[in-house]
């Protein structure tokens, strides 16, 4: 059974933006502004992404590792990595989480003790006031996308994090592993 959704529902483009018409990217990903997102929403998470990014390269460089490195101890191959750090798309949260594991941190929303995923379903569904449907409009995703975060074993992408981080008006932190 195929599943319809309204044409407004869709992704955005890349944490760095789009590509301009010969296939070059428009942006480097501390480079990207404001301006070039769709909302507020987006705003605030490709801020929050470029951010956590940043840290992410410089906790690498601090270490003295080569990308290569990084994503070696992260467990991911070396265009994952590459890919993660550079913002050329949104990686899955589990990337993230590995990259962040791998320098000694943890992936936190700000003002929450437990993972990301957790925090997030607890904000979502801890009040019963919420309704998934418009959450889900307002970050750009289909509202399964956000019932498929309660399922085990299935993880969103980060875009899903970021957006929903944004929505709740909160940040992904690095926090150092205990």
């Amino acid at each position: 059974m195929v599943k319809s959704y309204p044409d407004d529902v869709v992704g955005w483009p890349a944490p760095r933006g789009g590509k301009d018409e010969s296939g070059s990217w428009l942006y480097a990903l501390p480079d990207r502004p404001a301006e070039d997102c769709e909302g507020s929403v987006e705003v605030s998470a490709v801020a929050n992404y470029q951010a956590l990014a940043s840290e992410l390269e410089r906790l690498r460089a601090t270490r003295g590792w080569s990308l290569r490195d990084l994503a070696r101890e992260a467990g991911v191959s070396l265009s994952v990595a590459a890919g993660a750090l550079s913002g050329s798309g949104w990686p899955r949260w589990t990337t993230l989480e590995a990259c962040a594991s791998a320098l000694g941190y943890v992936l936190s929303v700000a003002g929450s003790k437990g993972g990301v995923v957790s925090a997030l379903l607890e904000l979502l569904y801890g009040e019963p006031k919420l309704a998934v449907s418009p959450i889900a409009a307002e970050v750009v995703v289909r509202p399964n996308t956000l019932y498929d975060l309660r399922k085990l074993g299935r993880t969103p992408s980060s875009s899903t994090v970021f957006a929903l981080v944004a929505s709740l008006a909160s940040e992904v932190q690095l926090v150092p592993q205990t």
